[in-house]
């Protein structure tokens, strides 16, 4: 079992009932957030948001995986270089990003 298990946080059914309601009247409204949100919520409900990946691999990595997202909805945007990853995240850029 991974070691992230014993430190993360358990989201609840009734968490995540509660995530929908202060989500759900932010996408049907018009403020600056609106459109992120409705997307975050589209593509949850649509399975397509690559955010969502963690969802389909093993739990040790959707655990690594729902840290950082967990990290990144709780404080400002932060990127991997801050935890100088920046080579590795160029290294990762080379392969999968280069056009072929």
């Amino acid at each position: 079992m991974s070691t992230l298990s014993e430190k993360l946080p358990v989201a609840t059914h009734q968490m995540v009932g509660e995530a929908l309601d202060i989500l759900i009247p932010i996408a049907k409204s018009d403020t600056h957030q609106s459109q992120r949100v409705a997307k975050f919520l589209l593509d949850w409900w649509d399975g397509k948001s690559p955010a969502l990946d963690f969802a389909s691999v093993d739990r040790e990595l959707g655990e690594a995986m729902a840290t950082i997202l967990l990290f990144l909805g709780q404080r400002s945007m932060e990127y991997a270089d801050l935890w100088g990853r920046r080579d590795d995240m160029g290294d990762l850029v080379d392969r999968w990003c280069s056009p072929e």
